[in-house]
C-alpha cells in the first residue's frame, strides 16, 4: 500500500486493512503522523516501522505470521533512492523471503533512472530467487517481490525483473485495469506502477486493485500460494 506521506486517513485505512483481512501489509510512504501501526495490535504484529516520509516503510503481518525483517539501504545511492524492506516469512509451514521496494520517481532531480534502480535488483535474482543472501532475505526461499516500482510495465528495469525470473502477478491474472497511481487522490488512476512480482513456484489469485483512502494510489492486493 502506498500510503502517501501527506495522507491523513489513519483511521479509514485501519478500517481498511482490517475490512480486507489482510494477512501481511507493506506500507511505502509510512511517517509517525500518518499511520500509527499500534491501533492494530489486537490482530497485527510490526515486523519494522521505518518512518521517514516518502522514505518511510512498514510490514505488517497477522500474528500467526512469523516474519524476521531488516531495512536495507539502496543498491544505488544517490539524493533520490530510498531504502528496502527484506523479509524471512514463515507462515503455515511455508518459508519465503519479501521485498519491499520504493524505487525513485522519474525525475531528473534524483539523478538516477527507475530503470537503472530495477535493474540492480534484477542482477540479484536468478530464476525468480536471490543469488544470494540479501538482508533477511534467504537465497533457499521462494520470492516475494513488491512495491512502488514507479515503472510502466514496457520499461526496460520491470523487463529485467522479469528476464530475472519474477512473474508479474496482474499479467497472470489480468482481472480489471490493473491502473494503480492517479494524479490527484480525487481522480482516476491512469498507470500501472504498484505490482506484486514472485517465484515461478508461487500463484497469484484474485489480484485486483482497490481503492486506498486519502493515497494517490491504488491498493494492490493479492492471494498467494505455494
Amino acid at each position: 500500500l502506498n500510503y502517501n506521506y501527506g495522507n491523513r486517513s489513519a483511521e479509514e485505512i485501519e478500517n481498511f486493512i482490517r475490512q480486507n483481512d489482510l494477512d501481511i501489509v507493506l506500507i511505502i510512504e509510512y511517517s509517525n503522523g500518518n499511520f500509527f501501526p499500534e491501533s492494530l495490535k489486537d490482530h497485527y504484529k510490526t515486523a519494522i516501522a521505518y518512518p521517514a516520509y516518502t522514505r518511510g516503510l512498514a510490514l505488517l503481518h497477522k500474528k500467526d505470521i512469523r516474519i524476521e525483517a531488516s531495512i536495507e539501504p539502496s543498491l544505488i545511492r544517490t539524493i533520490c533512492t530510498f531504502p528496502f524492506v527484506t523479509a524471512s516469512v514463515k507462515w503455515k509451514g511455508k518459508r519465503f523471503s519479501l521485498l519491499g521496494i520504493h524505487a525513485p520517481p522519474p525525475i531528473p532531480a534524483c539523478g538516477v533512472q527507475t530503470d537503472t534502480v530495477l535493474k540492480a535488483f534484477a542482477k540479484r535474482l536468478n530464476k525468480g530467487v536471490l543469488r544470494r543472501n540479501l538482508g533477511k532475505g534467504n537465497k533457499s526461499e521462494p520470492l516475494i517481490f513488491l512495491g512502488d516500482l514507479n515503472a510502466f510495465p514496457f520499461q526496460a528495469g520491470v523487463g529485467s525483473l522479469k528476464e530475472a525470473g519474477l512473474k508479474d502477478a496482474w499479467a497472470e491474472n489480468r482481472y480489471g485495469t490493473g491502473l494503480t497511481w492517479k494524479p490527484l487522490s480525487i481522480f482516476l488512476p491512469v498507470a500501472r506502477i504498484d505490482y506484486i512480482m514472485h517465484s515461478p513456484t508461487i500463484e497469484a489469485e484474485n489480484i485486483h486493485c482497490t481503492n486506498l483512502p486519502g493515497s494517490d494510489h491504488q491498493a494492490v492486493i493479492a492471494d498467494i500460494r505455494f
